[in-house]
């Protein structure tokens, strides 16, 4: 059956509503990022700057299609959300408190926003 972008947005949202410790605060990160990203690239596929194998290289490719397509802002919003992504993921020393994920949220809104705004 599949999946489409938006249902990454739903399960982040959902996880966090629903689940209130530290490991579902970095499971909502995840797959919000993962929004974004899958969002990024469906919105390259019509577009003439948009180069996805839809493999390897595809996260790095969504960077240089936002800065190609709409400027360094946009790619440097991704690139912040990336970051957030890496840290719920692989930095398990560090605390993912209610702030941490309530910027997270609040850039993914934005970089929501500006997405669909710009392309």
């Amino acid at each position: 059956m599949g999946v489409q972008p938006t249902d990454f947005k739903k399960h982040s949202d959902r996880t966090d509503n629903d689940y209130g410790d530290e490991i579902s605060r970095r499971c909502a990160i995840s797959r919000g990022y993962y929004y974004a990203f899958h969002l990024t690239r469906e919105k390259g596929d019509n577009h003439p700057k948009g180069k996805f194998n839809y493999g390897p290289g595809d996260h790095g490719n969504a960077k240089k299609f936002l800065r190609k397509a709409v400027g360094k802002n946009l790619a440097d919003d991704l690139d912040d959300l990336h970051e957030k992504r890496k840290v719920a993921d692989y930095e398990l020393d560090n605390d993912v408190d209610e702030m941490y994920l309530s910027i997270f949220q609040h850039e993914l809104e934005q970089f929501i926003l500006d997405i669909k705004s710009e392309l």
